[in-house]
């Protein structure tokens, strides 16, 4: 005669091998969940490595940037106190801008204009205009349009620059003026209709 436990127990059996089975499944996705996560976490980790060193790049070429601009200016200041005689002293002392001009910290993202260097010899009012709009890209200040400006000169005009009186000049407009009537004899001259009409071709000259 059949016990009638046993039905009873060919379930409990059936159950327990089903329990394994799960617990096996469970065993495995536990193992490869960690392991994806790891890589995923391992992959963030090294995006913000990156992003440190990109920050630490950009960081080190506007600091670059900003230490050129000062020892542009720096260098111009000497020549300014040494055209004065007063190279010992403060470099605010000699500078022909007053202090609201010279004190005007400078933006860490500015550059100095490439412009070719102005001896006197070129179109000043060329040259005041390319400036201009160099400058106007970094939609800039009165004080650092006055700071910069010098930068770009050389040779008589950077002589000039270091003669003007100390704390004369408090505008950009009040420099370029100062500027133009010290050069105004190599501005071109600008062509009119009479001047124009009075023009006659040589004999010995081709229209070309």
């Amino acid at each position: 005669m059949e016990s009638p436990m046993a039905p009873n127990r060919e379930v409990q059996l059936k159950t327990e091998v089903l329990q394994c089975r799960a617990a096996e499944v469970h065993a495995d996705s536990s193992a490869t969940v960690p392991a994806r996560s790891r890589s995923h976490s391992h992959d963030l980790v090294q995006a913000s490595l990156d992003l440190d060193t990109l920050s630490f790049d950009s960081a080190d070429s506007l600091r670059e940037q900003v230490r050129q601009v000062h020892q542009r200016l720096d260098e111009v200041q000497k020549e300014v106190l040494k055209s004065k005689g007063k190279v010992g002293e403060s470099l605010k002392g000699g500078s022909p801008f007053t202090p609201e001009i010279q004190d005007k910290p400078l933006p860490t993202n500015f550059r100095l204009p490439a412009l070719e260097l102005f001896d006197g010899s070129c179109d000043l009012a060329e040259h005041v205009t390319t400036f201009h709009a160099q400058m106007a890209l970094y939609n800039t200040s009165n004080a650092l349009m006055c700071r910069a400006f010098p930068t770009n000169l050389r040779g008589p005009a950077r002589t000039w620059y270091c003669r003007l009186k100390p704390a004369s000049i408090s505008l950009f407009d009040l420099l370029a003026k100062e500027f133009e009537l010290n050069f105004l004899a190599s501005t071109r001259p600008k062509s009119t209709a009479a001047s124009l009409l009075g023009l006659a071709q040589g004999n010995d000259e081709s229209l070309a």
